[in-house]
């Protein structure tokens, strides 16, 4: 995939969206306004779904973005397990699984660039498909 430098577009833009509504989220969930809390998981699926064709279709691909997308998807579910096994609606180990998984993959991540080795990591659509249930 082709980078272009660092900017800020329409696909960066949804992906922070996506980013910030994590806040929100915990905060609906720990409320117990569920329906809101769907509304809101919803709308950050939809930006999950359009950032990367934007970007690709327009060819707005940059470096920003291939850092922000997981990080955003990895943070909305952080705070969506943790805010859940507070309230008592989902058992903590099954949050530490979740967390334990993404840190590991991080991890292995984080260690490939120190190592300097040219892994790709393109995302799976298993594993869109994982996140979004």
């Amino acid at each position: 995939m082709f980078f272009v430098s660092l900017y800020i577009n329409i696909s960066n833009i949804l992906t922070c969206f996506r980013l910030f509504s994590s806040i929100p989220v915990s905060w609906l969930i720990f409320h117990e306004h569920f329906l809101w809390t769907l509304s809101l998981i919803f709308l950050a699926g939809i930006s999950d779904t359009f950032d990367g064709f934007l970007a690709r279709r327009f060819d707005q691909c940059t470096v920003l973005g291939s850092y922000l997308d997981p990080v955003a998807d990895k943070v909305l579910i952080f705070c969506v397990y943790v805010a859940l096994a507070m309230k008592g609606a989902l058992p903590v180990w099954l949050m530490f699984l979740v967390i334990g998984r993404d840190v590991l993959i991080v991890s292995v991540f984080l260690f490939s660039l120190a190592m300097k080795w040219n892994l790709n990591f393109n995302p799976l659509w298993i594993g869109k498909v994982s996140t979004f249930f």
